[in-house]
């Protein structure tokens, strides 16, 4: 419509833009007939199995799923019981604390196993 286009309206046309939201709850949706009998549950866990499974393999031999990345370091953080960094990391905030006057202990860290 002209109504988001400025350039297009007439002198005395509204042009504000007006916007369109729609959600969807996909329980409202179901009917509960799942394939096979199955449930919800059993029926996302059948999805993953299948994009997890044979000739779905990413570089490095496997299939991953959007957030995977994200999930596994937010697992591999709260094993090691805080966040992780590499050894380039800890000294650039080396540098930045240099650089700002701040005394950087890296005897407070730990290294993972």
């Amino acid at each position: 419509t002209v109504r988001s286009r400025p350039e297009d309206a007439k002198a005395d046309e509204k042009t504000t833009p007006n916007f369109f939201f729609q959600v969807i709850h996909p329980d409202a949706l179901t009917s509960g007939a799942f394939a096979r009998g199955s449930n919800h549950s059993a029926n996302v866990k059948a999805v993953l199995d299948d994009i997890l499974g044979h000739g779905n393999a990413a570089p490095g031999g496997r299939a991953i799923l959007p957030g995977q990345f994200e999930h596994d370091a937010a697992v591999a953080s709260e094993q090691a019981g805080g966040l992780i960094f590499t050894a380039a990391e800890v000294d650039a905030f080396a540098v930045i604390a240099d650089e700002a006057g701040f005394e950087f202990d890296r005897s407070q860290l730990r290294d993972l196993d």
